[in-house]
């Protein structure tokens, strides 16, 4: 597996180094410099990292948002739209890592993982629920398996702890995230 992966890397390698390679780039650059759509539009002057980190900030808001509309119970669909958004500004700052200086990157990012790893668990439980449930379901009305459906109920009931103690989390971990964006000269301003 290793010598093959490693096969796999020399190949991508040599086609990274081959003129086709060094033409594509060429002719992507060329695009770039002389394409409508790079120097037209209401952002076409802007400076990349003011951008970025406007975006990011209207990001943040967006899971803020988000957070605070989850009902109690909480649907499904509330729940969903925070993952969303909390996916969307991860990926602002994975993808223009270089225009977010570190003392913002880092902890956003670690603060948007921690959100993310929470409502990945939370969903996960909801879905070991609902399926607990149906097959409880299909289960309950033959005969000796009453045990088991009562087990299952006991497993139910687990997993509806564990979707409280997450959503109990939530609010501690929208706190953590950053309140503030960098400005282009590298200070912080309040958001």
């Amino acid at each position: 597996m290793e010598q093959r992966r490693a096969g796999e890397q020399e190949s991508i390698s040599a086609l990274l180094r081959s003129d086709r390679a060094d033409r594509l780039l060429e002719e992507w650059a060329g695009f770039l410099e002389t394409s409508p759509h790079m120097t037209s539009g209401p952002n076409a002057g802007r400076d990349a990292e003011e951008l970025v980190a406007e975006r990011f900030e209207k990001a943040l808001a967006r899971v803020r948002k988000r957070a605070g509309q989850i009902e109690r119970p909480p649907s499904a669909r509330s729940v969903h739209r925070l993952r969303l958004a909390a996916k969307k500004a991860r990926y602002l700052i994975d993808l223009f890592e270089p225009l977010h200086p570190e003392a913002v990157r880092v902890p956003a990012a670690r603060s948007l993982r921690r959100l993310q790893s929470a409502l990945g668990d939370y969903h996960d439980a909801a879905l070991q629920e609902e399926r607990v449930l149906r097959f409880s379901a299909s289960l309950a009305s033959e005969r000796g398996k009453a045990p088991t459906v009562l087990a299952l109920g006991r497993l139910v009931g687990d997993l509806g702890r564990r979707q409280s103690t997450i959503l109990r989390t939530l609010p501690d971990l929208v706190r953590a995230l950053p309140c503030s964006r960098p400005a282009t000269n590298g200070s912080a301003t309040g958001a």
